[in-house]
């Protein structure tokens, strides 16, 4: 189980625990790399952002973006790397994909929970790391847990996925759209009747 304190010692010294198993990590990544992050992102033509799949129908507004810069990969992969998820396996899948949500956009209640993966690898923890923070509104809110945050840029979210984190984000005002970078951590499936 991932701790405030395993996270501490794995040498993040800024990490609030906001609720059980919600984890809210700042200065993930360094000024630097989000400003170059964010130069990269804001140049690209609309043509490069799209929705991300079937499951993402005509009433959902937030386009990604796959990028495939090997040196914020790096930054990023060194870093989460180091978080001790005490899984005895454990595969990330994200981080290379921006979402984007423009102002007037949010993201509805659910649940990141998903054990349906062909290879029975569970999704333990969901985890997101924040590009900017000059947007308005665009809140992460826990529903069942009545905690609502607005991440700093450069700061990492990770909380358990399943019902009690039901979380949505709130609608983006202003002028500035809301970028993060989101992932899974996914543990290998366990069959219990062949242990």
């Amino acid at each position: 189980m991932l701790t405030k304190k395993n996270i501490q010692d794995s040498g993040f010294l800024n990490v609030e625990e906001l609720s059980d198993n919600i984890f809210y990590i700042k200065n993930f990544l360094s000024n630097d790399d989000v400003n170059l992050f964010i130069k990269k992102i804001e140049e690209l033509p609309e043509t490069k952002w799209s929705i991300l799949n079937d499951h993402h129908h005509e009433s959902f507004h937030n386009k990604f973006y796959d990028h495939n810069d090997n040196e914020i990969n790096k930054a990023i992969r060194n870093k989460i790397n180091k978080v001790p998820f005490n899984l005895s396996e454990m595969s990330i899948n994200g981080f290379n994909r921006v979402l984007r949500q423009l102002p007037g956009n949010h993201m509805e209640a659910h649940v990141d929970e998903i054990n349906d993966q062909p290879n029975g690898a569970i999704r333990e923890y969901a985890a997101v790391l924040y590009l900017n923070d000059s947007y308005s509104g665009g809140e992460l809110s826990y529903v069942n847990l009545n905690l609502s945050i607005k991440p700093e840029a450069g700061s990492l979210m990770i909380f358990k996925t399943g019902p009690k984190y039901l979380h949505e984000v709130k609608t983006v005002l202003g002028n500035t759209p809301r970028y993060c970078l989101p992932a899974f951590i996914f543990s290998s499936w366990v069959d219990n009747d062949k242990v």
